[in-house]
């Protein structure tokens, strides 16, 4: 390679090496998995929550016996 011409290495060097795992890839998509489907859980008694506080505050009082004619 002559000496004008730039290094032209199309992939270029990181600094960064790998040195150890800490965690297995199996065991960090389990986890992952886990949090999805306790988010859901969570979200669902969350909108259960609200709708029923919704339907609550709008449910009509009933009338009662003392009605004025």
């Amino acid at each position: 390679m002559p000496e004008n011409q730039p290094d032209t290495d199309p992939e270029p060097k990181t600094a960064s090496v790998i040195t150890e795992v800490k965690y297995s890839l199996g065991a960090l998509l389990t986890e992952v998995e886990e949090e999805r489907q306790n988010s859901v859980l969570a979200r669902e008694l969350v909108d259960q929550a609200e709708i029923a506080g919704m339907l609550k505050k709008n449910r009509r009082r009933p009338r009662g016996r003392n009605r004025r004619r």
